[in-house]
């Protein structure tokens, strides 16, 4: 089987201080992306986080798969 692999990056939008909570932002965008792109056969297979300056993560990588469409 032969498989398409898509990333996209998953941030909240507007201006981040450091230290600011994201997590409530960053799991309704990812819920929000992950469904819309579910709704088309990709599957999220890993979230990997991103690292600001000040150790705040403020942006996610994730990864989606689905069989390969010719």
């Amino acid at each position: 089987m032969q498989v398409s692999y898509k990333i996209i990056v998953v941030a909240p939008p507007g201006l981040r201080v450091c230290g600011d909570d994201q997590t409530d932002s960053l799991a309704e965008l990812l819920e929000k992306k992950s469904n819309t792109l579910g709704k088309d056969g990709w599957e999220m297979i890993k979230v990997l986080p991103t690292v600001s300056s000040g150790g705040s993560v403020s942006k996610l990588l994730v990864v989606f798969k689905r069989q390969h469409i010719p």
